[in-house]
């Protein structure tokens, strides 16, 4: 009797894995999570250029034994220039698109998970 219960519960995942696109949403909403990474870590770096009390040099050399000599440099040449430029726009510029990749990514994912659930969306926005 367990046997033909685990098969049935088996062959439903499987029907419903295939109905709810659960592929393709997984992929979309780790896209955008992912999307969103970069610029969170350009505004991170511009709004810390503007935090004096912090030592960032001291910070990404904990990263140096975690990294190839060659990333590490790239790393290091990136926040140097972007805490001497001191960029207003840089900051506002990664805030904008960290916020609009982060929320694409969230709004796929309650998508997704309307989708599994088959329920309708009722919010306006």
């Amino acid at each position: 009797m367990k046997k033909r219960e685990s098969w049935e519960f088996l062959k439903d995942l499987y029907v419903r894995f295939g109905n709810d696109d659960l592929l393709s949403t997984g992929a979309e909403v780790a896209f955008y999570l992912l999307l969103s990474l970069f610029p969170f870590l350009v505004f991170l770096i511009a709004l810390i250029s503007y935090a004096p009390m912090i030592d960032i040099q001291d910070s990404i050399q904990i990263l140096a034994p975690l990294m190839p000599a060659s990333a590490y440099e790239i790393l290091q040449g990136i926040v140097n220039q972007t805490i001497a430029d001191r960029s207003g726009t840089l900051l506002s510029f990664g805030m904008l698109l960290a916020l609009w990749s982060s929320a694409s990514g969230i709004t796929s994912l309650v998508r997704g998970i309307n989708r599994a659930y088959d329920q309708e969306e009722t919010r306006r926005y």
